[in-house]
């Protein structure tokens, strides 16, 4: 739905609304998890020397079975997903504003994407098990969608200099018919999970982070501290340590894979930080004859040459006992382990001449 009004001559507001829902969506999910032979079949908990987890109660080498004592893991692929999207949009556009040769478009969106699993295979950097938490209550991951972004803002003008833009003389040819154009981008963060790999079973279904006490702080700072002299990481965010739970106790009756503790963090309830950039562009035609000119074109990226800093997922574990938790980030997105992607965000231009004809 839009609603489109006519300021003055030349500009245009619009302000609309986008919503979507999807449902049995394609997913993957293990059905063959390391201690449901305990929590659903009831199977005895057996104490063996060669069992490399502890009890949590006990601290006894503990041996879990699986629902299907014959296999190990086992993906099935099904369409329980969903999701959904609302989105308000706000824009204005105006073109040559009081004849000074100034055109723009100005959009902000606020916008929130949910789902309880954002891509099939869970390879986004900010999952750490494959599919869902609990393959049998989709709805425990339902949350912030992985790449949900709350607040966005973008700018571009256009200014063509509205001098010298006729004519044959070299006022014209130097100073006349020079375009500039540029887009400034800032946005939120981008929502990110603790996870907790104590008494860890398997890589496939990580638990998130059950804390010792209250959580009082969700969003990265927007001044990380550094951790040490001369390195590129940060400390923005610092979570408490995690509960002692371990991944089955029949005494309190919780497991890896449900119940949940009713304290375990949920989805994506963490907020790295923002981000902004800014790309400019210089442009100019020289008339050479009646049927050839040259264009000149100059680029610029990231001309403020700003470093965003990124959650470096690597590091977002937690371990039992062992004091708590710490979001790093990294500035600069350099890497493979910058939630969002390798950015490499450096200042760097590139220039080009064009005959037309």
């Amino acid at each position: 739905m839009s609603l489109e009004r006519q300021l003055f001559p030349n500009s245009l507001l619009s302000v609309s609304y986008s919503g979507a829902h999807g449902v049995h969506l394609y997913d993957l999910a293990n059905i063959n998890l390391i201690g449901a032979g305990q929590y659903y079949l009831g199977d005895p908990l057996v104490v063996n020397a060669n069992c490399p987890y502890s009890n949590p109660v006990t601290g006894d080498p503990t041996c879990y079975t699986r629902l299907n004592p014959q296999y190990t893991n086992i993906n099935k692929r099904g369409s329980m997903g969903s999701s959904s999207y609302n989105g308000l949009n706000v824009k204005f556009q105006a073109q040559d504003i009081h004849k000074t040769g100034v055109s723009l478009i100005a959009n902000y969106t606020f916008s929130h994407s949910l789902d309880d699993l954002s891509t099939t295979f869970s390879e986004s950097l900010s999952n750490g098990s494959l599919g869902y938490t609990n393959y049998t209550d989709p709805q425990l991951d339902y949350a912030s969608s992985d790449y949900d972004i709350r607040h966005r803002f973008v700018l571009s003008p256009i200014w063509e200099t509205p001098w010298y833009k006729n004519g044959k003389g070299f006022l014209t040819q130097t100073l006349g018919g020079w375009n500039i154009s540029g887009i400034f981008t800032a946005r939120t963060g981008i929502p990110f999970s603790f996870y907790d790999e104590s008494y860890l079973l398997n890589y496939y279904d990580v638990p998130r982070l059950t804390p010792s006490n209250l959580i009082t702080q969700t969003t990265v700072s927007g001044s990380p501290v550094q951790t040490k002299p001369k390195s590129n990481t940060f400390v923005g965010l610092t979570a408490p340590a995690a509960a002692m739970i371990g991944p089955l106790d029949p005494a309190l009756g919780i497991s890896d894979f449900g119940p949940y503790p009713k304290n375990m963090t949920g989805r994506n309830i963490f907020r790295g930080p923002g981000a902004w950039n800014l790309d400019l562009a210089v442009q100019k035609d020289f008339k050479l004859t009646e049927r050839f000119s040259l264009q000149f074109r100059a680029e610029g990226f990231d001309i403020m040459n700003h470093h965003n800093f990124y959650i470096n997922n690597g590091y977002n574990y937690t371990v039992q006992g062992a004091g708590p938790e710490q979001a790093i980030e990294q500035k600069g997105g350099l890497g493979n382990a910058a939630l969002g992607g390798n950015h490499d965000e450096r200042r760097f231009g590139q220039f080009s001449l064009r005959l037309l004809f």
